[in-house]
């Protein structure tokens, strides 16, 4: 079994993360402190809980229990207090999280043992189209492949910088991240919204390349004037998380064709780790209600009432 974040440090010096102060890690840089942070989770049969923010030491956290093949639940900042029905659950053994002001790995409950799948990576929470919010179980394999998916059709290079406009701990913001490290590319983190002060001027002074967003995202930037702005650098805007209404598809797509960009509507689930389907720029003003064609790799089916195709 390949695991998730094996062998980027072949990338060496090549730039990984940028953090908002500006300060540089190299993908030899990277794994070998994700690596350390790590040490402790070898060989153990546990589940580490991790509170995931768009900074270094979560980012290494989750590279060097990946790399270590730890299984990982993954949450937002402050879940682990405000939802104890976590701890209560699925009882961590291993919690990394910011107490005090700092981050660190902290020892928790009873390990759960040999009751953990050995191909388990990623527990992620999805609330699903109806139903209560659950966590659904994700393989190195998943991950790892629809990665290089998104590697394939985004068409990532080691030139690409995305920037963290989501948070990890969401699925769409999970696969930026593994896609842009298993392609060579690298990482401006931040935790600004699109909205704040300071985001874009990070994503210009970075050098940038990629945004990506949710419906609310969309509406929200088309109500501040960003239609009539232009952002040095970017070449590629990615939406999922929902449908976007047709309008702001056209918007958005016209948008990136007066601004030599690409624009990308997507579809997925985080139960599919999580891309499902990408509508290709140059049919997007034609078919703004389409979710597109499947990644590579994957395929539709139609079914009658019967079961056949």
């Amino acid at each position: 079994m390949i695991r998730l974040f094996s062998g980027i440090e072949e990338q060496g010096d090549r730039i990984a993360l940028v953090e908002e102060n500006g300060k540089t890690h190299t993908y030899s840089e990277l794994t070998k402190e994700a690596d350390q942070l790590a040490q402790p989770l070898r060989d153990f049969k546990g589940l580490l809980a991790l509170e995931a923010t768009n900074e270094l030491e979560p980012i290494l956290a989750l590279i060097g229990a990946c790399r270590t093949g730890c299984p990982i639940l993954l949450v937002g900042e402050g879940d682990l207090e405000s939802k104890r029905n976590l701890r209560r659950d699925y009882q961590p053994e291993f919690e990394f999280s910011r107490k005090g002001g700092s981050w660190a790995l902290r020892k928790g409950g009873v390990p759960l043992g040999d009751k953990i799948h050995p191909d388990l990576a990623i527990l992620l929470s999805t609330s699903g189209s109806t139903g209560s919010s659950k966590q659904v179980r994700l393989s190195h394999e998943n991950l790892r492949s629809n990665g290089l998916s998104i590697i394939e059709y985004l068409g990532i290079e080691n030139t690409e910088r995305a920037i963290t406009a989501l948070q990890f701990n969401y699925s769409f913001g999970l696969s930026v991240i593994t896609s842009h490290l298993h392609g060579g590319a690298s990482i401006s983190l931040t935790s600004k919204s699109v909205l704040e002060d300071g985001f874009w001027a990070q994503f210009e002074r970075q050098n940038a390349t990629s945004v990506s967003g949710v419906p609310r995202s969309f509406e929200m930037l088309s109500r501040s004037g960003f239609l009539d702005r232009s952002i040095a650098g970017l070449r590629t805007i990615t939406q999922a998380g929902g449908r976007l209404r047709p309008e702001l598809v056209e918007a958005f797509a016209s948008y990136a064709s007066r601004n030599h960009a690409q624009f990308y509507v997507m579809y997925g689930q985080t139960e599919a780790s999580p891309r499902m389907s990408y509508l290709p720029p140059e049919s997007t003003l034609e078919n703004s209600d389409s979710i597109g064609v499947a990644v590579p790799g994957g395929r539709f089916r139609i079914l009658d009432a019967n079961g056949f195709e």
